[in-house]
């Protein structure tokens, strides 16, 4: 069966961030600066480059598993064991991040993405609910979780 992707891989805020590294590294070393700069600056590259590259997982989908594609590996999921899909308050861009929980080995699991487009969160969880009925979907949050 064809594989849908279901989330951005981000292609374009990671050139971004990217550029936005290098050029504050270049002023940074370029000009004369206190070194109290320099720590609140790395902290900050340093949360942007981890929300970025590594809190976003890419994840494709078909009518019977979900895909979590990591760096070297890719794990399978029935869409029966996913029992909450939730839209979140954060944002990169101009999309959400979503989260979805799971069971994978008797333990509960959760991954967050990066939505493509919405219709295809609402196709994700139409496959969702008619494989286990008792999944919840979230398209809202009242709260900055993260």
């Amino acid at each position: 069966m064809q594989r849908r992707p279901l989330s951005s891989k981000l292609i374009i805020a990671k050139i971004m961030v990217i550029i936005f590294i290098g050029v504050i590294t270049l002023v940074l070393f370029s000009s004369p600066s206190s070194p109290e700069v320099f720590l609140p600056v790395i902290l900050l590259m340093t949360g942007i480059s981890y929300f970025i590259f590594y809190v976003p997982v890419y994840i494709e989908y078909n009518t019977d598993k979900m895909y979590i594609v990591r760096w070297l590996s890719t794990q399978d999921i029935d869409l029966q064991d996913i029992y909450f899909v939730q839209m979140m308050m954060t944002r990169i861009g101009q999309r959400y991040l979503w989260r979805i929980k799971f069971k994978s080995n008797g333990k509960d699991r959760e991954v967050m993405f990066c939505e493509r487009y919405f219709s295809t969160v609402d196709n994700f969880f139409a496959l969702v609910q008619a494989k286990n009925p008792k999944a919840k979907f979230a398209k809202f949050s009242w709260s900055f979780d993260f």
